[in-house]
């Protein structure tokens, strides 16, 4: 059984038909397409649609912040290129943004990319 790609601006075609209040087996027949599938398609673009009105405050979301504030500080004489997770042992771990605190200290922020863990350590300053 072979697939047939359907393009994306006819999906959204239909969705937006489908939303208007066309009937779906009318839609079905004429773009010859089973009613399930676009049953799916209009489920996953409301859903979307939900997602991106739904009220989000401005700045970091909890979930990172917890994950900051619960942050382990690594090991400072440990060269960058062998740093390792302290959670996976992994060493991919890479830089993911600096800040600078008040007291002028400067933060690294770091995270694995296997266990996705995140640490902070004071950034080297040249």
């Amino acid at each position: 059984m072979s697939y047939r790609i359907i393009e994306a601006d006819i999906k959204v075609n239909i969705v937006l038909r489908m939303i208007k209040g066309e009937s779906t087996l009318k839609l079905a027949k004429e773009y010859n397409i089973p009613p399930k599938t676009m049953y799916t398609w209009n489920k996953k673009a409301v859903d979307v649609l939900y997602k991106i009105f739904e009220h989000n405050p401005p700045g970091p979301k909890r979930k990172l912040l917890k994950n900051l504030l619960n942050c382990v500080e690594l090991s400072q004489n440990i060269p960058e290129e062998t740093r390792e997770c302290p959670n996976c042992n992994s060493t991919k771990v890479i830089k993911n943004g600096s800040y600078k605190l008040n007291s002028g200290v400067v933060k690294q922020r770091l995270r694995c990319k296997i266990c996705l863990f995140q640490a902070v350590v004071e950034k080297k300053t040249t």
